[in-house]
């Protein structure tokens, strides 16, 4: 039995053949059990290529973002025999984090990492350069984006670090995480899933202030350049909290909050999902779903917290979560990972969203000038994805 996984992290893999060898001395029809890993960036083509070949993993971790298209697609198989298992507890994840593999009694998939993508600041760099920080701002209710644009620009200009701000996942191209600006504009790319938004006045404004941190302020990488937060570079990023095990500098000090406040004041974070699933056409999705309910156990998924953040209300106690790392304390973990994931909400993804991205794609990466239309270039986008919306129905 074979799954496909998007990490090279040895110890996560080696924890997923673990959980594997202990449900094969239940169950020895498990065979062998192979973890394939692919690299992120071809991960969906990869995965892709092997379905329509023939070759279907029996387990596969699916992306947000992708999760509507295999389901349309028929590449995954019901597991609603998990949510029927008492012991399993379906209705222990947050009712948020379920949403979007969940249909009438219909189960597609379930997510085994769950997070807020919290903001992370170097909190040397900041009392080197005397910079009112993210936290303070907090503490006297003024954190928003026109508030982290002006400390980034404070700290760039101090000189002790080349950019201010960053979301290296996206890399302005990776587009789903250009979900973390359009929902403190209050935008959505794709409303209901049926509709371009992405030349609505709301997205063009975190176009807009992206593209002015970058060519204006010169505080966040533009095209061709590369942070890199853990040798100190950056004063804050948004991302995952595993980036903070790269940083192995100790003169490089760390502190963990939510988001900003979206322009209205509210607080639906941006939130970042992967999910593991059974394939269709894998050699037996029977035992497949089986082992997939072993793996997502509530003691799995335990044990896995100290790499990912999971969905499980039980398991979101700051003294599990704040496992993921030695920097961050159990305040941090409540306060930056576990309330803003369950004030966060999925995002809508079309099922034709791997196509719209592709048709957008060089629209949108054609923002990232200094001249740039960016109203213009947003009217492009959108009409680039109307025929493939329009096929939606």
């Amino acid at each position: 039995m074979t799954m496909t996984v998007w990490t090279s992290d040895e110890k996560i893999i080696d924890t997923l053949e673990s959980f594997a060898d202990e449900f094969r001395a239940q169950n020895p029809e498990l065979g062998d059990f192979q973890v394939q890993s692919i690299p992120f960036a071809d991960y969906t083509k990869q995965l892709s290529v092997q379905l329509t070949g023939g070759e279907a993993p029996d387990l596969a971790w699916v992306v947000e973002a992708n999760v509507p298209a295999f389901i349309a697609s028929g590449a995954l198989a019901d597991i609603s025999s998990v949510a029927g298992n008492d012991a399993f507890d379906v209705g222990d994840y947050l009712p948020n984090v379920m949403q979007q593999v969940t249909d009438g009694d219909s189960l597609y998939a379930i997510p085994f990492s769950n997070g807020a993508q919290p903001l992370i600041y170097n909190t040397a760099a900041f009392e080197a350069a005397g910079v009112e920080t993210p936290q303070q701002l907090i503490d006297e209710g003024a954190w928003t984006w026109k508030n982290l644009r002006r400390i980034a620009k404070e700290m760039v200009d101090s000189g002790e670090v080349t950019y201010g701000f960053d979301i290296p996942q996206f890399a302005l191209q990776n587009y789903q995480f250009m979900g973390v600006f359009l929902k403190g504009w209050g935008a959505q790319a794709y409303p209901e899933g049926t509709s371009c938004g992405l030349d609505s006045a709301e997205s063009e404004g975190a176009f807009q202030y992206l593209h002015d941190l970058i060519f204006d302020d010169d505080t966040y990488p533009g095209p061709g350049e590369t942070s890199a937060f853990s040798s100190g570079d950056t004063a804050m990023m948004v991302g995952s909290a595993s980036t903070l095990n790269t940083i192995t500098d100790p003169a490089i000090t760390t502190h963990m909050v939510p988001q900003p406040d979206n322009l209205d004041g509210g607080k639906d974070y941006f939130m970042g999902q992967a999910y593991v699933s059974v394939l269709k056409d894998g050699s037996s999705p029977e035992l497949a779903t089986r082992l997939l309910q072993y793996l997502t156990s509530k003691a799995a998924s335990e044990k896995l917290s100290g790499f990912y953040v999971s969905g499980r209300e039980a398991l979101l106690k700051p003294s599990i979560v704040s496992q993921a790392s030695t920097r961050i304390t159990d305040d941090e973990a409540q306060n930056a990972m576990i309330e803003p994931l369950k004030q966060a909400h999925q995002i809508t993804y079309p099922a034709a969203y791997p196509e719209l991205a592709a048709a957008t794609k060089a629209d949108l990466d054609s923002i990232w000038q200094p001249t740039a239309d960016i109203a213009g270039q947003l009217k492009k986008a959108c009409a680039a994805t109307d025929p493939i919306l329009a096929k939606q129905g």
